[in-house]
This record gives C-alpha cells, structure tokens and sequence, in this order.
C-alpha cells in the first residue's frame, strides 16, 4: 500500500518465495507476477527481474532470501516508474555489494521480527520508509488505519 502501486499493479516477485509475500501483494490489490531465481542464490536477479517486467509492473519485491542482498540499482527501475520494496525479513545487519546497508538504500525496506529471523521478539516487522507520507501511512496502518486522536475517543 505504501508503494502506491494501486489496484490492479503487477508486483515482480520471486518464483520462490513464502506465501506471506504472496499474502502482502494481494492483500494491497497488487497483481503477483514471477521472476525466475538464480539457483545459486536462490534470489532474483537484475537480469531475471529484467526479462519479466511489463508494461503493467508497478513495483519489484526482492527476497533477500538467506541475507542475501539483491542490487536492482542497474535497472534503474525509478526512471520506470517502477517502485521497489525490499523484503529484508532474513536480511537485518546485510549489506548491498556497493556496501550500502540493507535499509539505507532510499527503498522501501520490511524487516520481519518473527521466530525464525535473526532479530527476533516473537512476532512484529518493522518498514522503512522513504518519506514522510508513507510513515504517516504505515502507523496508521499499524493500528487498522486508527488514529491517535481516534483511539481516545474510543477508550472513553
């Protein structure tokens, strides 16, 4: 939802992925469209996101899968209007082969903080915004969309 791909937008994702990244696209009104993934790494790559993106893509979800970081920089996908959500779930600590961290490329960035992660408090994930629209829109979507002044006047 905060990427703004609108219903209907075609998410690139990996052909190999867990149903929860299935679940997000969906569940934002996004279209799921497969790229294949290296057998080596078991990720997208620049050359597999390539050959599936179509008129219709709106957005690029990498899985990090085993904290591996996959680099979209030479696509140059923001020139396409083609916004990029990284799912850092396995990736908290990993950097991108420029050095950059995972989270501080300027992306979307969502980090899971469930059981089986390396940074974990039993349930929860955390999203790293680009801007201050789509902070404002990820807390409010925290709370089911319920504001701060919103859940006082509940509570009375």
């Amino acid at each position: 939802m905060a990427a703004g791909f609108g219903r209907g937008g075609e998410v690139m994702v990996p052909s190999q992925t867990f149903c929860a990244t299935i679940h997000a696209i969906r569940a934002a009104g996004g279209v799921p469209r497969f790229a294949d993934i290296d057998p080596d790494t078991q990720c997208v790559t620049p050359e597999t996101i390539d050959a599936a993106i179509t008129v219709k893509t709106r957005a690029v979800l990498p899985v990090f899968y085993g904290g591996r970081a996959v680099d979209l920089t030479e696509l140059r996908l923001a020139d396409r209007d083609i916004t990029v959500v990284e799912d850092a779930a396995h990736a908290f600590g990993s950097h991108h082969r420029h050095g950059r961290r995972v989270g501080a490329t300027g992306q979307l960035t969502c980090f899971s903080f469930g059981p089986i992660k390396n940074i974990t408090s039993i349930e929860g994930g955390a999203v790293v915004a680009r801007n201050r629209r789509e902070a404002e829109l990820l807390r409010a979507m925290r709370t089911l969309g319920i504001r701060a002044g919103q859940l006082t006047r509940l509570r009375e």
